[in-house]
């Protein structure tokens, strides 16, 4: 389907290979936007309309099941998402502060098989309820987005390096912006500034606790790229990830818990990958 809509936007056929090998990226760039309006849903974009393909040439097969038999089992990682990824993405549409019930399930179910989808939601309502986190529809909705695209994939990759006893680093990064009033949270990109040193007073953040997370981030970052164990003297021992799930929490205080932010993760364990189940599908 989505090579359809690719093709109409160009009015060619699937024979006219000249033609699509001359496009420019000048003609692929806002094709490509073009696409992703064509194929989103209802307030979903869809920000990876066009993803790799499984050719079983020069992609094999999906890298994820790949790397379960051990395709990367002499490869140390390091993995990790922010808490609330899709904040920043979320900003841009403009009808998700009036999401309702009703909406909710519809937008989940853009992206989930409809038979997980109310049990996905009551996970995340009952977790961020227990924590006295807000739990509005919206809420709700960037909290499964965040997971589906970002922290759970990150979880998979994790979890599959671990069991070829190959040593992964696991970390949540939970600082959040303080831009407009915070309300961006942990999201998508901040923890770039303070990887790179270029954090700022409006988007990351700045003072005292910024320069020590920046500090921490980086020592470990470097730790790791010299002995594949991000362990420092700044931050402290990191323990790899294990059975109790050990996560490094980076935020205003780097610690390590057990198993973070477990209810809402678990609940994804009876799903399929349906997000590289669409890469191989497309």
């Amino acid at each position: 389907m989505v090579a359809e809509q690719f093709l109409k936007i160009f009015d060619l056929g699937s024979s006219d290979i000249a033609a699509l090998r001359a496009l420019t990226v000048e003609q692929l760039l806002p094709a490509e936007l073009e696409l992703r309006a064509k194929m989103a849903g209802e307030g979903v974009p869809r920000l990876t309309v066009t993803v790799p393909v499984i050719d079983g040439k020069t992609i094999p097969e999906l890298p994820i099941e790949a790397i379960k038999r051990g395709s990367a089992s002499s490869i140390p990682m390091l993995v990790g998402t922010c808490l609330e990824e899709w904040k920043l993405l979320g900003a841009v549409d403009l009808d998700l502060p009036k999401l309702d019930e009703a909406g909710l399930v519809r937008r989940c179910q853009n992206f989930i098989p409809a038979e997980h989808v109310p049990g996905l939601i009551e996970a995340h309502r009952s977790a961020r309820a227990k924590r006295g986190a807000t739990t509005s529809p919206a809420d709700i909705y960037t909290a499964i987005q965040t997971d589906f695209m970002f922290r759970v994939p990150a979880a998979r990759l994790v979890e599959a390096q671990y069991h070829h006893n190959q040593s992964a680093y696991n970390y949540l990064f939970t600082w959040k912006s303080p831009i407009l009033d915070g309300i961006l949270g942990a999201c998508h990109a901040l923890d770039l500034g303070f990887l790179f040193g270029t954090y700022d007073d409006s988007f990351c953040g700045s003072g005292p606790a910024a320069d020590t997370l920046a500090r921490n981030i980086q020592d470990a970052w470097l730790a790791f790229a010299h002995t594949g164990d991000p362990s420092c003297e700044s931050i402290g021992t990191w323990p790899p990830y294990g059975e109790r799930r050990e996560t490094m929490m980076l935020g205003e205080e780097c610690h390590t818990e057990e198993a973070p932010y477990e209810e809402e993760r678990r609940a994804w364990d009876f799903l399929p990958d349906v997000f590289t189940e669409k890469i191989r599908t497309s």
